[in-house]
């Protein structure tokens, strides 16, 4: 199995993706939403003989966060950026005329 973490996809994912080709591993795909309202986790679990692998397990979940207290000290010490990101990131730098399309972009996923 492969494993892929995702991040701020606005949507949840804990999904194991059977590949569509023969012999090819399947994909175990995690995202916890954006604002932080799951955690991810994985746990892999490997094991060697003779210095090759000869077994791979991989299991994913999501954790809920909404009940997890905000570490205030955390978020403080990092205000000041937050804030100077957020004033960069919201500045408007020009516009689109024409409309744009994100199939192609999943190309590469009909070929796992």
């Amino acid at each position: 199995m492969v494993l892929i973490i995702a991040a701020h996809d606005h949507q949840t994912a804990c999904e194991k993706i059977a590949s569509i080709h023969q012999n090819r591993d399947s994909v175990l795909v995690l995202d916890g939403s954006n604002r932080a309202k799951y955690l991810a986790n994985a746990t892999v679990e490997l094991q060697f003989k003779d210095g090759k692998l000869v077994s791979k397990e991989i299991r994913g979940r999501l954790v809920p966060m909404e009940n997890t207290p905000v570490d205030t000290a955390y978020t403080n010490a990092f205000r000041d950026d937050f804030l100077k990101t957020k004033e960069f990131t919201n500045q408007v730098i020009g516009s689109l005329d024409k409309s744009i399309y994100t199939r192609d972009a999943f190309l590469a996923l009909l070929t796992i």
